[in-house]
């Protein structure tokens, strides 16, 4: 496993929004004919392995899909939101990510299990963003940047990335993105038996920032986080690359639902790994319209789900390969 360089602020270019809005309105789209010459190769009986076959081979942009390099990379940052709540953030999302590059996690051992490359990924953990129900949690050009930053995971060679985050709290940007967005309140996303300081919390955030509601890129500065922005930067990269993408959890969800909100089309080369026992990463899997790989009441979001589904994938270009020779 690999720690990548953390993404700090400071730099003498300060990035902006729009290259990333030009980028949405370039959009690749899917290979249909390798995706067509794919559906010729399956063996029958093959169910869903043949519809992801299908699909990993149109968005690979060749007719016999591989899965040799599949990436796992986990997001980290800080939300100041949480001090409000009397939870440190940093110190919870510092030894998260500790926890990880010791190599003690089950997604560790999960990672080595399926010979496939761990990173993680640090956005200025040590600086918490700025308190959401307050003001604006990240300035622009540091918004900007993460979204950059998380581009850099999307490396020449990399059949599929598979998302995920182990920031603290994460659910306090994630549900205020959902409810300005999407519309309802916190509760709606969260569940009724969520705690009800943090309910008012994210409703008091979305009150503040409703102004930012045409204008997803402003809703994710004002609501945050930098995992998020870094996610849905990847997330990007991955559609001019040509990688599938594997969503896990509700912060990478959440980097999905801006970029559909921009783009209706933007998230047509993910899927979501599973059927979350999280709430909130339940209702806004449902909400986008995926259809999960795995449904094994999982509610982590740390990667261990999306590990596990990389094996179905794998499976699915087994048989096609199969069906192929």
């Amino acid at each position: 496993m690999a720690e990548e360089t953390n993404a700090g602020a400071g730099q003498a270019d300060e990035p902006h929004f729009g290259e990333i809005r030009r980028m949405l309105d370039d959009l690749p789209k899917i290979d249909r004919d390798a995706a067509h010459t794919a559906g010729h190769a399956i063996l029958p009986g093959s169910g869903r392995l043949a519809a992801l076959a299908r699909f990993l081979a149109g968005w690979q942009g060749r007719p016999t899909p591989q899965m040799t390099h599949p990436r796992l990379t986990l997001f980290a940052a800080s939300h100041g939101a949480a001090a409000s709540l009397g939870i440190d953030p940093v110190a919870v999302s510092e030894a998260a990510v500790q926890r990880f590059l010791d190599g003690v996690t089950p997604l560790n051992r999960l990672a080595e299990s399926l010979d496939s490359d761990l990173r993680v990924y640090e956005l200025s953990v040590e600086l918490a963003s700025a308190d959401f129900a307050a003001g604006p949690a990240l300035e622009e050009a540091d918004c900007a940047r993460a979204m950059t930053y998380g581009m850099i995971a999307v490396e020449p060679g990399i059949d599929v990335l598979a998302l995920a985050s182990i920031s603290a709290e994460s659910d306090l940007p994630a549900a205020a993105l959902a409810t300005l967005l999407l519309g309802g309140m916190a509760a709606d996303w969260c569940g009724p038996s969520a705690d009800p300081a943090r309910l008012a919390l994210i409703d008091k955030a979305v009150s503040l920032h409703a102004g930012t509601r045409a204008d997803p890129l402003e809703a994710l500065r004002c609501l945050g986080g930098l995992d998020i922005a870094a996610m849905a930067g990847a997330i990007l990269a991955c559609r001019f690359a040509r990688t599938p993408v594997l969503i896990d959890g509700r912060d990478g969800l959440a980097a999905a639902l801006v970029l559909r909100a921009l783009e209706p089309t933007a998230i047509q080369h993910c899927l979501l790994a599973h059927a979350s026992a999280d709430p909130l990463a339940a209702a806004l899997g449902r909400a986008l319209g995926f259809e999960p790989l795995l449904d094994l009441g999982i509610s982590t979001g740390d990667g261990v789900a999306s590990a596990t589904a990389l094996a179905i994938l794998r499976a699915a270009c087994a048989c096609q390969a199969a069906a192929v020779h």
